[in-house]
């Protein structure tokens, strides 16, 4: 997930941006990198919303803001980061017996708005707390550990799906944040945003448990072997479904919801010059350009 690659297309992103724009709208800009946590929920989820975050994946962005007036910025990121849900930890018995685990890398490109909501009583100081709303495009594609291995599991339909799922999800980003400003042109933030999408196949779990022998003949030996697991748990041969006492035997999670993940970030954000917007003190830095 976090590799030489992603962190060189980093310095790219930034670099085409500082470059792309001329001088006075770089003078209203700033860059931002940013760590943190990954939060899941949906089918493989935990029971409580704490054991879910017990079960973070980590969080990597890159973003590139524009002040538009005082208190709006618009704002263009770059996201990475791991979630997993996995059965077997859960404190419900007829979740661990579902038996059922996910990991998925994501990765998303999101564009959008800052509204800085603090400026009337907070006034000019170090201090801002904002909103954040946005669009983005964000890639899934869950994975699970079998037999030692690990495989992707989209192209595998689980479910016996005619078609597979997508592989590229539009969401919607809801969040807010708080920025601390050290000086002219450095300042740190924390973030919390949550994406919400039509996707429910972000840990491949969404209906009902197929006929093991029609996703055997339709999908195959793999396919069918991942699609019900109760099997395992309970110790018993591949394709065993008449399971007494484990779990529900039809129903393999829930359609009628939707999958999200939140992310948590701490941000170091850098001023690539400092404005009549951009600078709570009214204190110039030199141009870097």
């Amino acid at each position: 997930m976090c590799n030489k690659t992603f962190w060189l297309r980093c310095v790219i992103f930034i670099g085409m941006l500082s470059v792309l724009f001329p001088d006075d709208i770089r003078s209203q800009s700033s860059v931002g990198i940013g760590y943190g946590i990954s939060v899941y929920g949906g089918d493989l989820g935990q029971p409580s919303i704490i054991d879910d975050f017990k079960m973070a994946g980590l969080a990597f962005n890159i973003h590139y803001k524009l002040q538009l007036t005082q208190s709006l910025k618009a704002r263009l990121s770059l996201y990475t980061g791991q979630i997993s849900g996995d059965d077997r930890v859960s404190s419900v018995a007829a979740q661990r017996s579902r038996n059922l685990r996910f990991q998925n890398n994501l990765a998303e490109l999101s564009l959008g708005g800052e509204f800085d909501f603090s400026q009337k009583f907070l006034g000019h100081t170090p201090l801002s707390l904002y909103a954040i709303g946005a669009v983005s495009l964000y890639r899934s594609n869950p994975t699970t550990e079998y037999n030692g291995v690990r495989y992707e599991l989209r192209e595998l339909n689980t479910e016996n799906q005619i078609i597979s799922y997508a592989l590229y999800h539009p969401s919607l980003q809801i969040g807010g944040g708080v920025e601390f400003s050290l000086n002219e042109a450095i300042s740190i933030n924390f973030e919390l945003i949550a994406r919400l999408s039509n996707n429910d196949f972000i840990d491949d779990v969404s209906g009902i448990y197929p006929n093991f022998n029609t996703t055997l003949q339709q999908q195959g030996r793999l396919s069918a072997n991942l699609s019900d697991r109760r099997d395992e748990f309970a110790g018993l041969p591949e394709g065993t479904t008449d399971i007494p006492g484990i779990g529900d035997n039809n129903r393999r999670g829930n359609p009628s919801s939707t999958d999200y993940f939140i992310t948590g970030v701490i941000n170091v954000i850098v001023d690539l010059n400092t404005n009549g917007y951009g600078n709570k003190y009214g204190v110039s830095c030199p141009s870097l350009f």
